[in-house]
């Protein structure tokens, strides 16, 4: 295990706008393994619908957001006797888990660097010189003070390598409900809910307590277009923020909104409640566009309120905030490949078709500023193209990215895992299914469980050599007497050339024993194990529980006794001094432990704290 310093160059972000940027110098950690997932963990099972249950309503009326969802795609749990499910395995299921940490702070880590190098960097990402300044104050104000992000989702393939993410959708609330709501309360209806556990039973909960985390400031106006969809998926974010005490009210589209006539800038709802926190599901896209049409000299509509006049307002506090434009980028995945060349869960990208021969498997070409699987071509190692997409965007900058088919399931459909991260750590998986190998707005979503490894399940019922291995008992230890010598005893036993070594003998000596009979211990390899797995898992553990209190600084702060004016120094030094990195262990030590310790080690249900009480 060796740890490495990779010198990269940024050539390969080659256009005829940028200059070339500098040469980047990262340090790349080698000596771990990262948890993983793959093709083989996931699987697609055929499930027979009984028409009683077939033609049931399965999801509850009282909450809010359930009638919208049902406008769109009817109340029946199944309108076919036929349908399916998936499951993936533990082993792949904290391999997501990790990827999803992992992957959200490397996003993140890529967004400063963009920020740091704004001069050779903006250009890639086709946003008016304009708005950088506010991207930056965004940066500054919205995550480096306090982190204004709520949640992202990451695009997957689990591939016979592993996973492979395709970017990151750190601005977009799409199949949000489908993950939290809709896919457990599917599975329980069609009885499925004896079957392994849910991924994203604590979706929920964890929005809300990202929610609290946040200290909002009065009402919460959610935003969003009259589409069923964005209405759910709103809908389904003002319970999480209501939960958290936070007084909500949606806004379906703009046109109730208005400028007060005392200052003509303050942005009024229809009741003349001023917006100083906005929720949305309209894309930091759209603000631009929005922003180029109005410099363009494009007619607006006389005292009108725009989507880009609330966002952009100085005064409105926007979730999530503007500077996730970046990670949401396809202009981020070059970056990305520069910051972290050897991270297995990346694939490698370029602006530079002269790159291409280097993909030797095949590679996917989309545009920069694509969405929803527009303008997408995939082709093969000898340059054919597979598959492609039509869209808007075909005169966009090209990101060419090495190819990672979506693998292919007995339903002959491809699956895309979609995970979300709630306040940067893993909430939930949604899997999207489609019969293209580019997914799209249409494409279908399917409930997905989570089960035992086989072999993890025969391990534990075995009930020796898995757990044998993953612990140490008093036994493993054992202590022997041992005859020294007298020349032995006497003799300097280290090094003296070494630097630390006279000082050690000026407190302890030079002989190897001053006596004739000494002990020594040995430990079995078995205890060996134990310990080496103990000290990686619980090493993450402690992690997890700093991640908490920062989380939760506001409520558990005070039993750290700490001054409250180091506590930011504190968060900026997890921010720039951790964030980027997890040390993964393990992969079989990971498994067993989480799957027998996975309701203790999840802060978030339900764990609670007397409260402090003063010396």
């Amino acid at each position: 295990m060796v740890t490495t310093t990779v010198t990269t160059s940024s050539t390969v972000l080659s256009s005829p706008k940028a200059k070339q940027a500098p040469s980047i110098t990262t340090t790349v950690s080698l000596n771990h393994v990262f948890p993983n997932s793959y093709k083989d963990d996931l699987a697609v099972h055929s499930l027979q619908v009984p028409t009683d249950v077939g033609h049931a309503r399965y999801l509850d009326q009282s909450l809010p957001y359930v009638p919208v969802f049902e406008e769109q795609y009817g109340p029946e749990v199944s309108s076919s006797l036929q349908t399916k499910y998936y499951t993936l395995t533990e082993s792949g299921q904290a391999g997501i888990e990790a990827a999803t940490a992992t992957l959200h702070a490397l996003f993140v880590q890529a967004t400063e660097h963009v920020l740091a190098n704004q001069e050779s960097l903006a250009p890639y990402f086709h946003i008016p010189a304009a708005l950088w300044p506010r991207i930056q104050d965004s940066w500054a104000r919205q995550y480096v003070i306090k982190n204004d992000t709520i949640s992202g989702r990451l695009d997957f393939a689990l591939t016979d390598h592993g996973i492979k993410v395709y970017e990151y959708n750190a601005d977009s609330a799409s199949c949000l409900m489908e993950c939290g709501y809709t896919q457990d309360a599917w599975s329980n209806a069609a009885g499925l809910g004896s079957i392994g556990r849910s991924n994203s039973s604590t979706l929920f909960t964890q929005l809300t307590a990202a929610w609290k985390s946040k200290n909002v400031q009065g009402t919460l106006h959610l935003l969003c277009d009259n589409d069923h969809e964005e209405r759910y998926h709103s809908l389904y974010m003002k319970a999480t923020a209501e939960a958290a005490g936070i007084p909500c009210v949606l806004m379906v589209g703009v046109q109730d909104l208005h400028f007060d006539s005392s200052d003509g800038t303050t942005i009024l709802d229809g009741q003349n409640r001023p917006l100083r926190n906005v929720w949305k599901t309209w894309a930091w896209q759209t603000v631009i566009s929005q922003y180029e049409a109005r410099n363009a000299g494009a007619a607006a509509t006389s005292g009108a309120v725009q989507v880009m006049d609330v966002m952009l307002h100085p005064s409105v506090r926007v979730f999530e905030p503007l500077w996730t434009v970046l990670p949401s980028s396809k202009a981020i995945l070059p970056i990305l490949t520069q910051l972290a060349p050897d991270n297995p869960y990346l694939l490698r990208s370029t602006f530079d078709p002269a790159d291409i021969p280097l993909f030797t498997g095949g590679y996917v070409a989309k545009p920069v500023m694509g969405r929803t699987g527009a303008n997408v071509s995939i082709y093969n190692g000898s340059g054919d193209l597979i598959s492609a997409t039509a869209g808007k965007w075909v005169d966009d900058t090209i990101v060419y990215q090495e190819i990672a088919l979506l693998p292919k399931y007995e339903d002959d459909c491809y699956v895309q895992v979609n995970t979300w991260a709630i306040d940067g750590e893993y909430g939930g998986t949604v899997l999207r299914i489609d019969e293209s190998n580019i997914i799209g707005l249409s494409s279908g979503i399917y409930p997905m469980r989570v089960v035992p490894d086989k072999c993890l399940s025969m391990a534990i019922s075995a009930s020796s050599v898995l757990p044998k291995y993953l612990n140490a008992v008093k036994k493993d230890l054992a202590v022997h007497t041992l005859n020294i010598a007298r020349h032995v005893g006497n003799a300097r036993y280290l090094d003296a050339s070494l630097p630390f070594v006279p000082t050690f003998e000026a407190k302890y000596g030079h002989e190897v024993s001053t006596a004739q009979q000494s002990k020594y211990y040995t430990i079995t390899e078995a205890g060996q194990a134990g310990v080496e797995a103990a000290t990686d898992i619980l090493h993450q553990l402690f992690l997890r529980a700093t991640d908490h209190v920062l989380a939760h600084k506001r409520e558990l702060a005070p039993y750290f006794c700490i001054p409250a004016g180091l506590w930011p120094k504190i968060q900026h030094s997890w921010t720039h001094q951790y964030v980027s990195v997890i040390h993964a262990f393990d992969r079989q030590a990971w498994v067993y432990n989480m799957h027998i310790l996975a309701n203790k080690t999840r802060f978030r249900d339900g764990w609670t704290l007397p409260s402090p009480t003063k010396a």
